[in-house]
């Protein structure tokens, strides 16, 4: 079964350009502990289904997705 986790923190390469690549992605376990995950695990996760992710902001829940950049390269979207 995957598990579909909330994100509500990321790391960019460059936080205050929107087109930059996110690094990390996370959020706080129930314990209070944080638990983060790089770009590529966490595209890995996706794929392989053991995680979904997803990203609310008050009524609106919205999907994380991989999305190739145009180049070629691999991105979240």
């Amino acid at each position: 079964m995957t598990d579909n986790l909330e994100v509500k923190c990321i790391n960019k390469s460059n936080r205050f350009d929107p087109h930059e690549r996110i690094i990390n992605i996370g959020d706080t376990n129930p314990d209070g502990t944080r638990w983060t995950l790089s770009q590529a695990d966490a595209i890995a996760g996706i794929e392989s289904g053991k995680w979904s992710f997803y990203v609310a902001r008050g009524l609106r829940v919205v999907r994380v997705v991989i999305d190739r950049h145009s180049l070629g390269t691999l991105q979240q979207g």
